[in-house]
C-alpha cells in the first residue's frame, strides 16, 4: 500500500513537471519580443509589454492560444488601441486592458467577441463612446471605463444587444450632462433584473433627454431595477431636479415615489437650500405614511453635513439673500419661521436697511459701533440684537423699548465701553418679552446714579444669565460684583471741583517749567559752546574732507575760518577772530606715513570738522578721519567731532559706525539758513583769544605792581628806587629774551603761513604792551 502511494505521487509530480517544461517551452516559441507572457491553470493569459513591442506577433500568439484561453489580462504595455488580433480568442470570456493608452474604442476590435463576460478598460485615455460601441456583445455583463477622460456619450453607445448588462462603472470621467439612455437598456426594462451605472466623481451639471423617454415607461410598480451613483458631482441644487421632473414628464406624484425609488445616490453636494425645504417639507405632507427609502444627504449648509433631507431639522434649512443685504454684511433666510440672519463687520453703525422678514437677527458682533440709535425701521422686527464686542459707549433708550416690543428678543451688549444705562427707558421695559439680556464687561460706574441698576439686576435676574459677572469700574470698587456693593457705597464725588484744582496747579507748574526752559535755551542761544581748553594743543579745527570738495571747502569754509571779517569792513581783519585750522595740503609734514599725520592732526587739535559729502563717503581716507576723531572725541574730555552735511544722501550706502553717529549727534546742514552763525556758536572759542585774555590779565597783574612801585618810590629814598627799578629791569630783560625766542619773524602772525602759531602774536603783543607800560613810568 505504501508503494502505491508513492508511485501515485511520484506520478503527479512528473505530470506537473511536464506541464511547467510545455509552458516553458510554450514561452520561448511564442512570446513577442520586448514582452513576458505567463499562463495560469484557471486559463488566465497574462502578456505585458514594454515600449516598442511588434503587435503582429500577437496574432501568431494568440492563435497558439485560442482554444485553451478564456481570460485575457493584457495591462501596462502602453497600448494605443484594441489589438484586433483579440477577435481570435473565441472563447474568451474576461478582456483586462487596464492602465494602456487607448484612447478610441472601436466595434470592429470587440464586436466579434460574442463570449465576453467582463470588459475592463479602466485607467485609459478614452474620451468619448460613440453609437454602436459594443454592439454585438450580448453576453457581456460587466464593463468598467473608469478613470479615463470620456466627455461625451452618444445615445445610442449602449444599444439593445447589451441583453446581459448589469453593471457600468463611468466614475472618475469628465462627463458633464445625464441622459436617461440607461432606463431604455434591456436590464432595466425587465421587472425580474437589475442594473447599476455608476457616475460618481464626474462634473454633471444637468440633466438631458435626447431619447425622449418617460418615467412612464417603467414597467416596475416602483422602479428598482434602475440604481444611479450620482456622487460628488456639481449638481446639488433642486432646481435641478425640477427641471428633471419636467423633462422625464413626472404627472403624479406616484411617478415621482418610482424615480426616488430607483436608488439615486446623490452623495454629499447637496444643497439644503429654501427651495429644497419646500419640496422636503411638500413631500413629508402630502406622501405622509409612505416610507421613503433614499440616499440623499445634506452638504450646505455645515449644519446639516451629513444628515439625511428627510431626517435634517426645518428650521436650518438656509438661503443666501443679495436682495437689500448692506455693504460688508452676509444675509441668509431660514424659510421653516420666516427669519433673516444679518452677520457684518467692518461697521461704524447699524445698516440703513436688511432684507425684510418677519424675524430679524442682527448678528453685529466685533464691529465699531459707538452709539446705535432707534431710527431705523426694520428695529421693530429684530429678535436677536447682538451688539457684543463693539465701542459702544452709550445706548438709546428708545432703541431698547423698540426691541423689547417683540416676543422672545434676545439683546446681547457684554464687552462694550457703557459706563451708564438710561435709568428712565430701562426701567419701563416689558421685560416680558426678553428672553435674554448681557451686560457683562462693561465699563460701568457704581455711584449714586447707578444705584437703581442693582435692584432691577436683582428683580429681573432670570433674564440676565451674566448678572454675577456684572462688574464695577470705580478706582475705589474696581472689580467687585455690581450687585454686591453696598448700597452706601454708591456715592458721586465732585470731579468738576477736583480736576479744577488739579488744572490749575498743572498749569502753574507748566508755566513754571515754560519759563525754566525759555531761560535756559535763550541762554544757550546767546552763549557760545564752551569747552575745556588744553591750551598745549596747536589748533583750533582740523578739516576732514575730499579732495573733489576742496573749492568750497578752501574758497569759504577756510577762509571763512581763517580771515573772519569784522562787522564794519573799515576794520579789516582781526587777529583776535581768527582759528587756527589745520587741513592735510597745509599741515601734513611731508616724509610720515598718511595715518600718522591724520592722528597728529586730530589729536593736536580741539575740534574735528567732517564735510560730509558723496566723495567722502567713497574715499577711505576720509572713512579712517571719522574713525580716528570718534575714537579720540570718545577717550578725552573737551574734544568734539563736528559734521557738516554738504548734500543729499538718500541712497548712498554708509558705514555703521558714521549712521549711528548721525542719529545720536545733530549736524550742520550747509542749506540751512545762517549756517556759518550757527557752525561759530558751536565751535570753541578761538584759540588766540583765550591766550590773549590770559596775557590781558597779566600785564594788568603787572601793571598794579608797577603802579605800587611808583607809590612806594615818592616815598623812599633814591637808593631803594634805584635798586627797584634795576629789579623791574632785570624782570622785562629776562621776558624780552623769551619773547626775542619766540618770535623770529613778523609773518609768523599771518594764520595762512606754515609756522604760524596764535601763541607767536599773543606774546608779542605782551611784550609791547610791557615796553609801553615801562616808558609810561
Amino acid at each position: 500500500m505504501e508503494s502505491l502511494r508513492m508511485s501515485i505521487l511520484t506520478l503527479m509530480i512528473a505530470v506537473n513537471l511536464g506541464l511547467c517544461v510545455v509552458m516553458t517551452d510554450f514561452y520561448d516559441n511564442s512570446c513577442p519580443e520586448r514582452c513576458t507572457c505567463l499562463v495560469e491553470k484557471n486559463k488566465l493569459f497574462q502578456i505585458r509589454c514594454r515600449e516598442g513591442f511588434s503587435t503582429n506577433e500577437l496574432e501568431r500568439l494568440f492563435y497558439n492560444l485560442k482554444d485553451n484561453i478564456t481570460q485575457l489580462r493584457f495591462t501596462s504595455s502602453q497600448l494605443r488601441e484594441i489589438p484586433k488580433s483579440v477577435c481570435i480568442l473565441r472563447k474568451l470570456v474576461v478582456l483586462d486592458l487596464s492602465q494602456n493608452h487607448i484612447s478610441d474604442i472601436k466595434n470592429t476590435s470587440i464586436g466579434c467577441l460574442s463570449t465576453l463576460s467582463v470588459l475592463n478598460l479602466t485607467n485609459n485615455r478614452i474620451k468619448k463612446l460613440v453609437n454602436n460601441t459594443f454592439s454585438g456583445l450580448t453576453t457581456l455583463k460587466e464593463l468598467y471605463i473608469g478613470h479615463n477622460s470620456i466627455q461625451r456619450i452618444d445615445v445610442f453607445a449602449f444599444n439593445k444587444d447589451l441583453e446581459s448588462l448589469s453593471l457600468i462603472d463611468l466614475n472618475h470621467n469628465k462627463l458633464e450632462e445625464f441622459d436617461p439612455w440607461v432606463f431604455r437598456l434591456p436590464n432595466a426594462r425587465d421587472p425580474n433584473r437589475c442594473i447599476t451605472l455608476n457616475v460618481s466623481y464626474n462634473d454633471l451639471q444637468r440633466f438631458t433627454n435626447k431619447i425622449n423617454w418617460s418615467i412612464a415607461e417603467e414597467r416596475s410598480p416602483w422602479g428598482d431595477c434602475v440604481k444611479i451613483d450620482f456622487q460628488f458631482n456639481s449638481f446639488g441644487r433642486i432646481q435641478t431636479f425640477q427641471d428633471m421632473v419636467k423633462m422625464y414628464h413626472f404627472t403624479s406624484v406616484l411617478e415621482l415615489m418610482k424615480l426616488i425609488d430607483m436608488r439615486f445616490y446623490f452623495g454629499n453636494k447637496f444643497y439644503c437650500d429654501c427651495d429644497m425645504f419646500e419640496v422636503v417639507h411638500y413631500l413629508k405632507n402630502v406622501v405622509h405614511g409612505i416610507q421613503i427609502d433614499v440616499s440623499i444627504n445634506c452638504f450646505y449648509p455645515k449644519a446639516l453635513r451629513g444628515v439625511d433631507i428627510f431626517h435634517a431639522e426645518e428650521d436650518k434649512f438656509q438661503c443666501e439673500v443679495k436682495t437689500d443685504c448692506p455693504a460688508n454684511c452676509h444675509c441668509i433666510r431660514r424659510p421653516a419661521n420666516d427669519t433673516i440672519v444679518v452677520k457684518c463687520d467692518r461697521l461704524s453703525e447699524l445698516p440703513d436697511n436688511v432684507p425684510s422678514g418677519h424675524h430679524i437677527e442682527l448678528r453685529l458682533a466685533n464691529n465699531a459701533i459707538q452709539s446705535p440709535t432707534s431710527s431705523k425701521a426694520y428695529l421693530r422686527n429684530v429678535t436677536v440684537f447682538d451688539v457684543t464686542n463693539n465701542n459702544m459707549i452709550s445706548i438709546d433708550g428708545t432703541l431698547i423699548q423698540i426691541l423689547t416690543q417683540t416676543p422672545q428678543t434676545s439683546i446681547l451688549l457684554e464687552s462694550n465701553n457703557l459706563t451708564y444705562l438710561p435709568k428712565k427707558e430701562w426701567q419701563r421695559l416689558n421685560v416680558t418679552n426678553l428672553e435674554e439680556l448681557t451686560l457683562s464687561k462693561n465699563l460701568l460706574r457704581c455711584d449714586c446714579h447707578s444705584l437703581w441698576l442693582k435692584y432691577w439686576l436683582q428683580k429681573n435676574g432670570r433674564i440676565v444669565p451674566d448678572a454675577n459677572a456684572i462688574q464695577c469700574h470705580n478706582q475705589y470698587l474696581l472689580g467687585r460684583s455690581l450687585k454686591d456693593v453696598a448700597d452706601s457705597d454708591f456715592v458721586c464725588v465732585n470731579w468738576i471741583f477736583v480736576f479744577i484744582q488739579i488744572g490749575v496747579v498743572n498749569l502753574l507748574v507748566l508755566i513754571g517749567f515754560v519759563g525754566v526752559v525759555f531761560v535756559i535755551i535763550d541762554d544757550k542761544r546767546k552763549t557760545p559752546i564752551q569747552v575745556d581748553y588744553d591750551l598745549r594743543l596747536q589748533f583750533d579745527v582740523f578739516i576732514s574732507f575730499s579732495e573733489k570738495d576742496k573749492d568750497w571747502v578752501k574758497k569759504d569754509l577756510i577762509d571763512r575760518l581763517m580771515y573772519n571779517e569784522a562787522e564794519n569792513d573799515e576794520q579789516g581783519h582781526e587777529p583776535r577772530h581768527w582759528y587756527y585750522v589745520a587741513f592735510a595740503d597745509k599741515d601734513f609734514v611731508h616724509g610720515l606715513q598718511i595715518t600718522q599725520n591724520i592722528a597728529n592732526c586730530i589729536s593736536d587739535s580741539r575740534v574735528t570738522l567732517l564735510v560730509l559729502s558723496k566723495n567722502f563717503l567713497q574715499s577711505n581716507w576720509c572713512k579712517y578721519e571719522f574713525r580716528t576723531a570718534h575714537n579720540n572725541a570718545l577717550s578725552r574730555k573737551g574734544v568734539k567731532v563736528i559734521i557738516i552735511k554738504c548734500e543729499d544722501l538718500k541712497g548712498v550706502p554708509i558705514d555703521t559706525d558714521l549712521a549711528m553717529h548721525l542719529k545720536s549727534h545733530t549736524f550742520l546742514d550747509i542749506h540751512e539758513p545762517d549756517f556759518y552763525r550757527k557752525l561759530k556758536r558751536v565751535l570753541p572759542v578761538p584759540l588766540y583769544t583765550r591766550l590773549q585774555e590770559d596775557v590781558e590779565d597779566i600785564i594788568i597783574s603787572e601793571t598794579m605792581v608797577i603802579e605800587a612801585e611808583s607809590d612806594v618810590e615818592q616815598n623812599d629814598d633814591e637808593l631803594e628806587l634805584q635798586g627797584a627799578e634795576q629789579n623791574i629791569g632785570a624782570q622785562i630783560n629776562e621776558n624780552d629774551n623769551v619773547v626775542e625766542q619766540e618770535i623770529e619773524r613778523e609773518d609768523w602772525f599771518s594764520p595762512l603761513h606754515d609756522e604760524y602759531n596764535p601763541r607767536n602774536l599773543v606774546l608779542f603783543q605782551a611784550h609791547g604792551s610791557r615796553n609801553n607800560l615801562d616808558l609810561h613810568h
